[in-house]
């Protein structure tokens, strides 16, 4: 069986006789958290399909995706939406919604000075009961920044925001920002390469 941490789905074969396939329910469930998990079971113990299924998954071990030569400039969001440092939070708020997307980075005279991530929002504005009409973008932004070149690997961007325990970078290029990359974006980038492959190899099946 291969194991990702970054694919939400998990299929085991035991024993060569029976084979399991789990797909992680939606955090948005309303479904008990054990229970939503059967939702998407798939259960066999024909034995052709497991020949078969079990071939596939060794053919996906060896052509699996591998973050390590993904690159994260294939996965950022750009262009970066920003907001100036003396701006209301209200208007940050306001981009992330039109934008549907989870931060801004905050601006200073043109040079990028913070991000506001939807936890700050929570945690910086919400939490404190503060107006968000009087509340400016740099009194709750996060800062510095952690950034990383689009150069590298997704697989070194990981790496960053688990050092950092931080879920965003921004990417920068040539000494400009150019986009954000969140680990969101990083999973969807592995989940949907993945069940591609799986879904090329399960049509091949006889």
């Amino acid at each position: 069986m291969k194991c990702s941490d970054a694919v939400y789905a998990s299929i085991a074969i035991v024993d060569g006789t029976y084979m399991f396939m789990f797909k992680a329910p939606l955090t948005t469930t309303k479904r008990s958290f054990a229970s939503a998990f059967f939702d998407h079971l798939l259960y066999t113990n024909d034995t052709d399909y497991l020949r078969s299924m079990r071939n596939m998954l060794g053919d996906l071990w060896n052509k699996s995706i591998d973050l390590s030569e993904m690159k994260v400039e294939a996965a950022m969001r750009s262009p970066p939406i920003t907001i100036a440092a003396e701006s209301p939070v209200s208007k940050a708020i306001d981009l992330m919604l039109a934008n549907n997307i989870g931060s801004v980075i905050v601006v200073e005279r043109q040079k990028p000075v913070g991000i506001i991530t939807e936890k700050d929002v929570l945690n910086r504005l919400v939490g404190t009961q503060k107006d968000p009409l009087r509340t400016t973008a740099e009194e709750i932004m996060s800062s510095p920044l952690v950034t990383i070149g689009g150069e590298k690997s997704l697989l070194e961007a990981l790496d960053v925001m688990k050092s950092s325990d931080i879920r965003r970078l921004v990417v920068v290029k040539e000494g400009k920002i150019v986009g954000v990359l969140s680990e969101r974006r990083v999973l969807e980038k592995s989940e949907a390469g993945l069940f591609q492959k799986i879904n090329q190899q399960r049509s091949a099946l006889p």
